[in-house]
This record gives structure tokens, C-alpha cells and sequence, in this order.
């Protein structure tokens, strides 16, 4: 999955597969992440607000199963 490089505290770049509704974080420290079950309006969501750290952690983080990759 090919990562887009984001403006971030602490993530880095930010993948989404639309067909299987995977959203693939990188975290600044190294780890990756894979969320699944995304819908595409929250990738979308998050590619465009500018405060991209407080909308994963309020919207993505703790509310889709994920795994550490």
C-alpha cells in the first residue's frame, strides 16, 4: 500500500486501500499500523483537516481493530 507523507506530531504517513477499507498509519517512531473496516470518508477526513494528531486519536485510534504490522 503506497503511504502519502502527512504534516503530523507524531505520524508520518497515512495508506488507505479503498477495496478492503484498510487505513496504514506509520508513526514517526517506526511503527505501522493497520486499522480495518475504515470507511473512506474518515481517510478522507483525515487527509484534509489540519489538525491530523487530534482527529486520529479521537476518530481512528481506539475506535476501528488494528494491528501493529
Amino acid at each position: 500500500m503506497e503511504r502519502c507523507p502527512i504534516e503530523s506530531k507524531d505520524l508520518c504517513a497515512v495508506g488507505y486501500d479503498e477495496n478492503s477499507k484498510v487505513l496504514e498509519v506509520e508513526l514517526k517512531d517506526g511503527d505501522v499500523y493497520h486499522f480495518a473496516r475504515v470507511p473512506v470518508k474518515v481517510h478522507t477526513k483525515l487527509m484534509n483537516v489540519d489538525d491530523k494528531e487530534t482527529y486520529f486519536d479521537r476518530y481512528v485510534k481506539n475506535n476501528y481493530p488494528h494491528r501493529k504490522i
